[in-house]
């Protein structure tokens, strides 16, 4: 093998081989000069992301010290105890009392622990889950494994808290993979939610392509010595993704106060993109639209069935040349 290699370098040639299990089945050898080779450097360093497919990373991280940080580990452990519960109940079929968001009790958890809750780092709190078992149907049903879920929520990463992007004035928590979003609701959006639940559980058992929120779980933190209650939402983040987002839209069908700012001004990556920012359409395959507006019309059916006007389409664009980037950062 070596004598080969000697030779070939004097011919200043190319040993290629082809091997099936391990088994040398061909070999050839190729003129040096019609192969491409990577140069010392390239080999011996990482490769570098272009910008077009670099992903930068959204978010405060909620480190000790925090405002956030005692909710934060509030959140996890009330989350991980959910799970290990839920999960050692045999699964069985949903009965109307399981949509009942009064039946489930709120679990004290005492910061030295308890005889069913572990001691802790944070300050003593209440948690509640609502609709656990219909929300490990939507879990199972969605895809969502439930130790990745609890490791992504709830593993060695601290979540991290984005700006609010909208004007209800939420708080957003997001996990170290970009897989969930926890978002803060106000009472009167709980119970909403819980009203519309069955409704949503079966529509979404009914469209396996829906392309509504995907929810995975819904519950309260009581902190007794603030008297203060946050209630939250985790869902799936639509926008995760290996490749990065360019631009994101936020869609109503309205032109009323429907755009982002003022015209000629330079856009983020993050800013939420309206209506009148849209200046340019989307081509898709006949097959692929005509699933996409059946499903879409679909979903707006079943808003409406519920009595909900508020909502929109959640648009993010991909730029694969770095041209069309540059084009849309500047328009």
């Amino acid at each position: 093998s070596g004598d080969k290699l000697s030779v070939a370098l004097s011919e200043n040639k190319v040993i290629g081989r082809e091997y099936n299990h391990g088994k040398l089945v061909k070999e050839h050898w190729i003129d040096r000069d019609k192969v491409r080779l990577p140069s010392l450097r390239a080999t011996r360093e990482p490769a570098k992301k272009t910008k077009k497919y670099a992903k930068k990373v959204q978010g405060e991280t909620i480190v000790k010290g925090h405002r956030s940080y005692d909710l934060m580990l509030n959140l996890q452990l009330g989350i991980r105890h959910n799970i290990g519960k839920v999960n050692e109940e045999p699964i069985q079929p949903l009965v109307p009392k399981d949509f009942d968001k009064n039946i489930n009790r709120q679990i004290f958890f005492p910061h030295n622990g308890s005889e069913d809750t572990p001691p802790h780092s944070s300050t003593d709190f209440y948690w509640k889950t609502y609709c656990p078992y219909v929300f490990r149907e939507l879990r199972k049903r969605f895809g969502c494994d439930p130790g990745q879920y609890v490791y992504s929520l709830c593993g060695d990463h601290a979540l991290r808290e984005l700006s609010s992007p909208g004007k209800s004035g939420s708080v957003f928590y997001i996990s170290h993979d970009d897989q969930y979003l926890c978002k803060s609701l106000r009472k009167s959006e709980l119970g909403h939610l819980c009203n519309i639940l069955q409704g949503y559980h079966k529509h979404v058992s009914e469209h396996v392509h829906t392309i509504l929120p995907k929810f995975f779980g819904l519950h309260r933190i009581t902190n007794p010595q603030k008297s203060q209650r946050v209630r939250f939402i985790v869902m799936a983040n639509v926008f995760c993704r290996d490749i990065a987002i360019h631009r994101m839209y936020d869609l109503k069908g309205s032109v009323v106060g429907r755009s982002s700012g003022k015209p000629g001004e330079k856009l983020s990556e993050n800013t939420i993109l309206k209506d009148l920012d849209l200046d340019c359409t989307f081509k898709m395959e006949r097959k692929w639209k005509d699933i996409f507006f059946r499903q879409l019309e679909a979903d707006c059916e079943f808003l409406q069935r519920e009595n909900i006007m508020d909502y929109s389409l959640l648009l993010g664009v991909h730029f694969q040349d770095e041209e069309d980037l540059q084009d849309g950062a500047e328009g």
